[in-house]
């Protein structure tokens, strides 16, 4: 099926309106060119499902699931315990705060999904739980643009993916777009395909702890941030893996990589100073034009130390 006119897509954003094209029968492919490669072809799958709804109508706007107090523009969560067996999802324009102490159970298939920023107050005396005592919870979700949020002594574990019809995500926690603070956070035992997952953010990541996963622990794409002082074992895959993204490393330690320890891809600019790498078939890897600058490092029992693409 040839078009009878050319479309132009911009880059993706959360903004961005869908189009819609109506053709005499569904291509099995399409084939389009990409403005810096005018030379090439590429080729696309049409996939049978239509678009993956907005987060807004993923679930009715409901979070009185839990016991939050509205006080103005802060939505509140005082310590306790509370089961939830519905999605809670959270709109727009609001500060969510948790505060010390407070644990959550979450129960058939009951996410959490958050338009706000959220701020996550847990201490070394007095940490946050989010788990799932049914191993069906599908975690944290945060995708509120242009927001600072933190969780700071906050244990996530025992979750599974994030399936709203087409809208599928990979983190047993992620954020979207924001400025993220994390502090003594632990993230363990979760089938997800990554542990935690950060797109488009800038990040400090500190004294934090992701193991048991099933594949990644975790993944950061086209971010900027510091990860220190933090540990990471027990992985399908990578123990750490940065696409597009820059950042320095330091301090770090990583055992029991699936594959690989450290990984660098899509044009990714790293800083890896003083970890230590026990463990893996790839230590550390630089892929697609990426730049990876080791230095004090010391790597055991990898099948291979360094890799570059």
């Amino acid at each position: 099926v040839k078009l009878t006119q050319s479309i132009s897509l911009p880059a993706y954003s959360y903004d961005q309106k869908y189009q819609t094209l109506t053709l005499r029968e569904r291509p099995h492919k399409f084939l389009y060119q990409a403005a810096n490669c005018e030379f090439e072809i590429f080729k696309e799958k049409v996939s049978k499902f239509g678009p993956a709804e907005r987060v807004e109508v993923v679930a009715s706007q409901n979070y009185n699931s839990l016991p939050f107090q509205l006080s103005g523009k802060t939505l509140k969560l005082k310590k306790g315990q509370y089961t939830v067996d519905q999605d809670v999802v959270i709109p727009k324009g609001l500060t969510v705060v948790f505060d010390a102490g407070v644990h959550i159970d979450l129960k058939n298939n009951a996410a959490i999904i958050s338009r706000s920023q959220v701020s996550m107050n847990g201490t070394k005396s007095a940490g946050i739980t989010i788990t799932s005592s049914d191993l069906t919870g599908n975690g944290l979700t945060v995708v509120a643009n242009n927001s600072s949020s933190k969780m700071h002594y906050v244990n996530v574990s025992n979750m599974n993916t994030l399936t709203r019809d087409n809208w599928k995500l990979t983190g047993a926690v992620t954020f979207y777009e924001c400025k993220v603070d994390l502090l003594g956070c632990t993230f363990n035992n979760n089938s997800c395909e990554d542990g935690l997952n950060l797109i488009r953010c800038d990040f400090n990541m500190r004294h934090c702890s992701v193991s048991n996963t099933a594949s990644d622990g975790f993944d950061a794409d086209f971010c900027k941030g510091i990860l220190s002082d933090s540990k990471f074992e027990n992985t399908g895959n990578d123990c750490i893996d940065f696409s597009g993204s820059q950042i320095k490393i330091s301090k770090c330690t990583i055992k029991g990589a699936g594959d690989k320890g450290i990984s660098g891809g899509e044009n990714s600019q790293l800083e890896i100073i003083d970890c230590y790498i026990d463990g893996a078939h790839i230590a550390i890897a630089a892929k697609d034009l990426s730049t990876v600058n080791v230095s004090g490092t010391d790597i055991k029992n990898a099948r291979y130390s360094f890799s570059a693409y």
